[in-house]
């Protein structure tokens, strides 16, 4: 059994007593990706992270080749232990106005941060990635295809994506140069998807898997309701979703 380090241990409880105060403090209109970066930052110094280890944006070498095989990391930093932990973290919100933003340009950039974390160079570092999302990703799929073929077979996809990323199991994403796209679970991914993702792959023919373990998984009420079918319903309750996935 893998021993847990500090961001196990001591970093997730005192990020999300963090988030919980900027839900109360805050509309999710007012959040931001950047906010929960700094607010993740705010917390590595106060567990005593050496500043000095802490990267934004990192590159990772390859042992190898001594260049980077791979894009930009969000956070790299040891523990005491010297142990390299690192972070990709992605928030999905819907639009100000209450409704939802398009689905598949948000979902193929998730995937490319699983797809990122899972390559064999960093395999032997801690890898995470925090989710955090509000209703308008919780199981709902925007989806503005005027073909209803497409959009449904679009809107398979999605909930596969949900099926496999909000759950504790693995799911495989392979390039088909038969058809010249990429599938999952042999379904075809909507392009806007593949664009986000196609830079991992390099050979036709090619299968990657990603093994993913739901470490923390919780709801934070919103102190106040934005989302417009929400408030027509008379749903008198909003959350914030956080999730966070260990890459193994």
């Amino acid at each position: 059994m893998d021993q847990k380090n500090i961001f196990e241990e001591k970093i997730i409880k005192s990020f999300e007593k963090d988030i919980i105060t900027l839900c109360k403090k805050y509309s999710v209109l007012k959040m931001s990706e950047e906010l929960f970066r700094f607010t993740l930052y705010q917390n590595l110094i106060k567990q005593k992270i050496n500043n000095k280890t802490i990267l934004f944006e990192a590159n990772i070498l390859n042992e190898k080749t001594k260049k980077p095989p791979i894009k930009k990391i969000d956070f790299k930093f040891e523990d005491e232990n010297n142990k390299i932990i690192l972070i990709e973290m992605k928030f999905h919100r819907g639009l100000d106005s209450g409704n939802q933003r398009p689905h598949p340009h948000s979902y193929g950039k998730l995937l490319a941060d699983f797809l990122k974390l899972s390559q064999d160079s960093i395999k032997k570092y801690d890898r995470y990635i925090i989710y955090l999302f509000d209703e308008n990703y919780k199981e709902k799929y925007n989806n503005r295809l005027k073909d209803k073929k497409k959009k449904n077979e679009n809107e398979k996809i999605f909930k596969l994506v949900d099926e496999n990323i909000k759950k504790d199991r693995k799911f495989t994403l392979e390039l088909n140069s038969k058809k010249e796209h990429i599938t999952i679970d042999e379904q075809t991914i909507n392009e806007t998807m593949e664009k986000q993702i196609n830079k991992f792959f390099v050979n036709d023919n090619e299968s990657k898997t990603i093994n993913t373990k739901i470490i923390h998984d919780s709801k934070i009420k919103l102190n106040k309701i934005y989302n417009q079918k929400l408030k027509n319903e008379n749903i008198e309750e909003e959350y914030l979703y956080f999730k966070i996935y260990k890459i193994i």
